[in-house]
């Protein structure tokens, strides 16, 4: 089977996955999260088991949990008080907090930020609006949380194939790696549970021609097919 969002077989995903392990490990710049309840701090621990240096980790949480604060202690910088502008924000804020939490995110932004965002119901304008920076929104379901999600990204036009990469890798860190379809619109670029994990596949932000999935009943066990 073809993997149609990244163009390799099934058989190479092992080498994608060491890939995207070599990514996080060899990653420059630091790196921001801002917002480390469950999913965020199921990410940042997926991060760090995947080979990224904690001392290019900043948290921005004001409740952090005991297992946040303990990322503390392996060189993560929780709540630091300035920051300054950093290389890559993930947004994991929640939604309705999103505007609140505007000025503070916009200080961690500079004109070449990468901004990944997970955030249900906020899309690229608004992103783009409140923080500025390269917006690739991305949009895991719940499995996510335990490393065994399906996550669907969508990037703005300014965003760089280099910045793709690297929101690739970040978002692997809850993703297994299954086919996945590779055409995804703004106007359609909410993930929905599937039966069987997939992969996160970055689509560029244009509107495609018309997808189809076709999977057999639901009750059969094989794994859903994608017919793109």
């Amino acid at each position: 089977m073809r993997n149609c969002a990244l163009g390799r077989d099934d058989s190479k995903r092992m080498v994608a996955a060491v890939s995207s392990n070599n990514a996080l490990q060899n990653l420059h710049g630091t790196i921001a999260l801002a917002g480390a309840g469950k999913m965020g701090g199921a990410m940042l621990t997926g991060w760090l088991a995947r080979g990224l240096d904690a001392n290019r980790a900043v948290v921005v949480e004001p409740f952090p949990s005991d297992d946040i604060k303990a990322l503390a202690a392996r060189g993560v910088r929780l709540n630091p008080k300035d920051p300054g502008t950093v290389d890559t924000l993930v947004v994991a804020v929640k939604p309705q907090m999103f505007r609140e939490a505007g000025p503070a995110l916009k200080k961690l932004v500079g004109p070449n930020t990468l901004v990944v965002s997970i955030m249900a119901g906020t899309p690229i304008a608004a992103l783009e609006q409140v923080c500025d920076g390269m917006v690739v929104r991305a949009m895991p379901n719940t499995p996510a949380a335990i490393g065994r999600g399906i996550t669907v990204a969508v990037a703005a036009k300014n965003v760089s194939a280099a910045q793709r990469t690297t929101a690739d890798a970040l978002l692997r860190a809850t993703a297994v790696l299954r086919p996945a379809c590779r055409r995804i619109s703004p106007q359609n670029s909410r993930a929905k549970p599937s039966p069987a994990p997939a992969n996160c596949c970055i689509a560029p932000n244009r509107i495609p021609r018309r997808c189809a999935r076709t999977s057999p009943h639901p009750a059969a066990p094989r794994r859903p097919r994608w017919k793109c």
